[in-house]
Formats: C-alpha cells, sequence, structure tokens
C-alpha cells in the first residue's frame, strides 16, 4: 500500500451502527512517500500533517468546527483560540487550514473567522479566489447554497 489514512471521529461506535448523516470528525489521505508527522487536538475536531519538505515544511491541518448559532458562540470562540494555540505551537512557516468550518459570509461566525484570519495573516481562499457566486453547499431539502 503505498498510502497511509488518518482521522478522528466524533462517534462512539461502541454504541452500535449510526444511522443517518453524521456530524464531526476529519481524515486525511497521504502518501506514504510524504516526510511527515500526524497531530491532533483531544476532541477530534482539529488533526494535522507536518510535511517536511527539502527546504521548508508545511502544516496541513484538517477541521471541523461546530455549527454556528448563538448556543455554540462560546465555543465557536474556544475553537478559534485552539487554533491561534496551534499555530503558535507548531511554529511552522507554512500553516493551511482546510475542513469544515461551519462560517458562511452572513453569519456571525463567519464574521469571526474574519477577524481571526485578518488577525493571523491568513486568507480564506473562498472568498479571495473564487468568484462571489461560487457556493461550496447545496442544500436539496431547502433548495438553496452557500
Amino acid at each position: 500500500m503505498s498510502h497511509f489514512v488518518f482521522g478522528r471521529a466524533y462517534y462512539d461506535f461502541n454504541y452500535g451502527l449510526v444511522h443517518g448523516r453524521g456530524h464531526g470528525g476529519t481524515a486525511m489521505y497521504l502518501s506514504k512517500n510524504l516526510k511527515s508527522s500526524s497531530f491532533s487536538n483531544c476532541d477530534g475536531s482539529i488533526i494535522g500533517l507536518r510535511v517536511f519538505l527539502k527546504k521548508s515544511e508545511l502544516c496541513l491541518d484538517d477541521v471541523y468546527l461546530p455549527y454556528c448559532s448563538r448556543a455554540n458562540a462560546d465555543e465557536c470562540l474556544a475553537y478559534l483560540g485552539k487554533l491561534r494555540q496551534l499555530c503558535e505551537e507548531l511554529q511552522c512557516p507554512n500553516v493551511c487550514f482546510v475542513g469544515h468550518f461551519n462560517a458562511g459570509a452572513t453569519n456571525a461566525f463567519g464574521g469571526l473567522l474574519e477577524n481571526f484570519c485578518i488577525e493571523n495573516d491568513f486568507i480564506i481562499s473562498d472568498y479571495a479566489l473564487l468568484s462571489q457566486d461560487t457556493f461550496t453547499y447545496i442544500s436539496d431539502v431547502h433548495n438553496t447554497t452557500s
């Protein structure tokens, strides 16, 4: 096998089958030829891969953040704090966060995420590289996009 997969899930599979569409969890699929090391936080919402390149390093961090709602506001802020702390701890010159942020330009968490990116010198590639009418999610139930 030339590839390796690692991931974390919120599910406790000891309780049997998971029915319906679950939430949460992260995973990465990578070539075994890469010189790398993996890491994760204790709840599985953030996993990462530090890739050692010839002259530098790249840290890829896969993120699953809680859904934006008033009830989750403190939790969302706590995760942004975890991301900032992770950047400081990694001391990696090149960091890329990918995954499911559960944030959009029109919700409160989207604004918090934008501020986080500005303060930490990141870009949101959906905004910076794609046209404004681009969407990444289609809801068949509600016939909407976001």
